[in-house]
């Protein structure tokens, strides 16, 4: 179950970047690149502000148009895959 009210950070080693509609991230200790699309970009280029769960769905949900369940549901998938792969950290 997604915690509302844990806060997030994206990890000091991940440099997000982008060209044109092409997305990833680059940990610059491991080498490792992760393909991002334009939303999980978005989504990780948040946590730079340390924010909880909760207040990146309010803004997620002013940026896109979606329904507050498919959005979570999205933010969990995202958290889970970025903090197995060091891309986030829990604060």
């Amino acid at each position: 179950m997604l915690d509302l009210e844990k806060k997030y950070i994206l990890s000091e080693d991940i440099v997000l970047r982008n060209v044109g509609k092409t997305y990833w991230g680059l940990n610059t200790k491991s080498g490792d690149q992760f393909k991002l699309n334009e939303v999980s970009y978005f989504i990780l280029d948040q946590f730079r502000k340390q924010l909880t769960v909760k207040e990146l769905l309010v803004i997620l949900l002013k940026e896109f148009d979606v329904t507050e369940e498919v959005i979570t549901e999205d933010v969990d998938k995202i958290i889970s895959v970025a903090t197995k792969n060091d891309l986030l950290r829990a604060m």
